[in-house]
């Protein structure tokens, strides 16, 4: 069975999101240079500023020790080039 509940507006949530999907953006707008940059790396931005490291939590904890407040985006970035198809 599936009970699927309408919860309240959650404001901070909403914040949170924001915060993420500015990094987000960031990325894209800078993207390229990073990759080149990173590669094998895993990356987290928060508010402009890219942390490498060679884990997902090394990069997370580097990112949050300088921005706490902020949601950093993380990815990693393959050593090689490869085509990415992206489908909704």
């Amino acid at each position: 069975m599936l009970t699927i509940e309408e919860m309240p507006y959650d404001e901070e949530v909403k914040k949170r999101f924001d915060r993420y999907q500015a990094n987000i953006d960031w990325v894209n707008a800078h993207g390229a240079s990073l990759f080149e940059k990173y590669r094998g790396k895993y990356i987290a931005v928060s508010k402009g500023v890219v942390y490498a490291g060679t884990t997902y939590g090394e990069a997370q904890r580097l990112a949050r020790a300088e921005h706490p407040d902020d949601e950093p985006y993380i990815e990693y970035v393959p050593v090689e080039k490869m085509i990415r198809i992206y489908a909704c």
